[in-house]
């Protein structure tokens, strides 16, 4: 877990000042946002908390309210 954290941190390093020099804020966003995931994610699986599956839950969203577009 920690060699995990601290290849994100390296990435982030290298990746964060660039973004913020050419202002690209939506992608800084992003990375940002995948980045936290994958640590809050990865925290609870080394603590062995149980994880939903969540394919099944996007199959429902999308038949339940996108089924329509793609008839």
């Amino acid at each position: 877990m920690l060699l995990i954290v601290l290849i994100l941190l390296f990435a982030a390093g290298i990746e964060v000042p660039k973004m913020l020099y050419e202002r690209h804020w939506r992608d800084l966003f992003v990375f940002t946002l995948i980045t936290i995931t994958g640590i809050v994610l990865g925290i609870l699986i080394q603590m062995q908390v149980r994880i939903p599956y969540v394919g099944v839950i996007i199959t429902r969203l999308v038949e339940k309210y996108f089924i329509n577009i793609f008839r």
